[in-house]
């Protein structure tokens, strides 16, 4: 009977049980979490804070989910894995054993290093039972520092303002979300969240937080400036964790280097998720694509080769999408050009209206869409199969920048570039 592991019990990790259940029946099946959850939408839990998620519906597999599929459940945190003993080695000095190990073993917060980061109030947002403890604090507060300007801070803002929290939103960058953003798409979201009464603070750094009887009164910035506040709370980006490998072999970069089965340079040994390096046909190399759907899928096809049914992983391009008030924001690919990139751009900040394409030759390699009433829903998957291929748009480069260009006909371009002809 084959013994299958997984660490770690986020999206890879939970969709990758569950397939691996449905592959294979009489396996067993362990898998290791240093939560005291089953499986829950991280991704939705700062939802807690304003209300607009209860914690019971965070569980949309059920808290019976890993018995329902006949895994066993381990509490606890991995410090090791032998590669050649097929074993895990946990906090607690146990061992698990295994035939085929997934690394699902997702990410960790940025933490501030400052002075005072230890006082209560200051908190990152990156799982439920820290959530749990934000939300009992926020009742308390009125004023409420969000310390990073990407992806979480754009979801956070608004839900805080929604129930009447002052909000200041703090960047160390010279724009917002300055992985996927250039200065007009953070011009924009900058203006519509001015409107909305939040106070965005861009090339600014927190230097020190002060408090009284262990709670966080202020702040110190790098511009000198001091800000009272209730609540900071952290949203700063999140790093692998990959710190339990060391030693084992297993080849790591800035997350564990797979190939295209999601196999790393160990044979019966894969990963999957927010850990895992994965081919980026844009970058042409092996990058981090921390997103839920890529997440899943990259679980599916991983517990597909552990079960010994070959499936090539597609690659991954940076994709990412939200609404803001209104605005819908969809970013994908390579949206910071270098030399020898054409970009085409078109800029209305008075309407929020921004559509900016990158270009590599006539392939297109990275967009930026910004405009009321855009289709976040149909637009991600079309514009995400089009950088996969990097479709020619030479006949239709001038339409780009049109409100209505039809994307379909790009995904229908390039699924036609890659169908064989008939002789």
């Amino acid at each position: 009977m084959k013994k299958y592991a997984v660490i770690g019990g986020g999206p890879a990790g939970a969709v990758a049980a569950e397939t691996l259940r449905k592959l294979d029946e009489e396996s067993e099946m362990t898998v290791v979490t240093d939560e005291r959850y089953p499986f829950y939408r991280r991704e939705h839990i700062a939802g807690l804070i304003s209300g607009d998620e209860t914690e019971e519906g965070l569980f949309e597999k059920g808290k019976d989910f890993y018995e329902r599929i006949d895994a066993r459940l381990v509490t606890g945190r991995v410090i090791g894995v032998f590669t050649g003993k097929n074993q895990l080695a946990l906090s607690d000095g146990s061992r698990i054993g295994y035939d085929s190990l997934l690394i699902a073993s997702g990410a960790k917060p940025v933490l501030l290093h400052s002075q005072g980061a230890e006082l209560e109030g200051v908190s990152t947002l990156y799982t439920l039972d820290v959530v749990k403890k934000v939300s009992n604090l926020v009742t308390q507060a009125n004023k409420v520092l969000v310390v990073g300007g990407g992806t979480v801070a754009m979801k956070l803002v608004p839900m805080l303002r929604r129930i009447g929290l002052n909000v200041w939103l703090i960047e160390k960058a010279d724009r917002l979300w300055p992985a996927m953003f250039d200065k007009k798409a953070s011009e924009i979201v900058e203006n519509r969240l001015k409107h909305e009464g939040v106070e965005v603070l861009l090339n600014e750094e927190v230097i020190e937080l002060k408090g009284g009887y262990g709670k966080i009164e202020s702040v110190s910035l790098k511009s000198q400036r001091t800000l009272p506040c209730d609540l900071l709370l952290l949203t700063m980006g999140i790093q692998p964790n990959i710190d339990f490998l060391n030693g084992s072999g297993i080849e790591v970069d800035l997350g564990v280097v797979v190939d295209r089965h999601l196999r790393t340079n160990i044979a019966n040994i894969y990963a999957a998720g927010d850990v895992a390096q994965v081919p980026d046909p844009l970058y042409e190399a092996p990058v981090l694509h921390p997103t839920w759907a890529y997440a899943e899928e990259q679980g599916e096809i991983a517990a597909y080769n552990m079960a010994g049914l070959e499936r090539e992983y597609q690659g991954a391009v940076p994709l990412f999408s939200l609404s803001l008030y209104g605005i819908g924001i969809v970013t994908a690919g390579i949206t910071q050009p270098q030399a020898n990139f054409q970009e085409l751009s078109r800029f209305s900040p008075y309407e929020g209206l921004y559509r900016k394409f990158v270009l590599r030759g006539n392939r297109l390699v990275g967009a930026i869409l910004i405009g009321k009433g855009l289709d976040r829903k149909l637009l991600k998957p079309r514009v995400k199969k089009v950088l996969l291929n990097m479709a020619d748009v030479g006949t239709t480069k001038a339409d780009l920048l049109k409100e209505d260009f039809d994307f379909g006909l790009l995904v229908k371009q390039a699924e036609n570039s890659l169908t064989p002809s008939s002789v």
